[in-house]
C-alpha cells in the first residue's frame, strides 16, 4: 500500500515579496508526478536522510513524468538552483547543496532567481 501525505502549504518569495502559492500541497517524495502530467499543483520535498547519506546535491528524474516542470532547489530558505522546462524522461542532479526540492508546473519558476529566499509555512 503506497500513503501519500497531503499537507497544505503556503509558498511566499519574500526577497521579491510575491505569493508563489496560496494552497500548495506537500506530498511523500514517493510517486511525486509520476505516471500523470503535470498540473496546477505544487510539491515540496524535503531531501531524504537516506539521499543526503548518498549525496548533498538532489538528483531526479522525470521517468513516467508525461510533462515538463519547473523546480527549484532551496538551502535555509535561499534558492541555491533552478532548472526550468526540466522535460519528461530525463535526469538532472542540482548544482548546488539543498534541503527541500520544490516541484512546479512549467513556466512557474520564471519569478524565482537564485538568492531569493522563500518562506514555506
Amino acid at each position: 500500500t503506497v500513503i501519500l501525505i497531503y499537507v497544505s502549504m503556503r509558498i511566499f518569495n519574500f526577497s521579491r515579496k510575491r505569493l508563489v502559492c496560496e494552497d500548495c500541497i506537500r506530498v511523500s517524495p514517493l510517486l511525486r508526478l509520476m505516471f500523470q502530467r503535470p498540473h496546477p499543483v505544487y510539491f515540496v520535498l524535503p531531501v531524504s536522510p537516506l539521499l543526503r547519506s548518498f549525496s548533498r546535491y538532489p538528483a531526479l528524474h522525470t521517468f513516467f513524468v508525461f510533462g515538463s516542470i519547473d523546480v527549484f532547489s532551496l538551502k535555509n530558505n535561499r534558492v541555491v538552483d533552478i532548472k526550468r522546462n526540466f522535460r519528461p524522461f530525463t535526469f538532472y542532479t542540482s548544482k548546488a547543496i539543498a534541503d527541500t526540492v520544490v516541484e512546479l508546473p512549467v513556466g512557474m519558476a520564471r519569478q524565482i532567481d537564485v538568492g531569493d529566499g522563500i518562506s514555506i509555512s
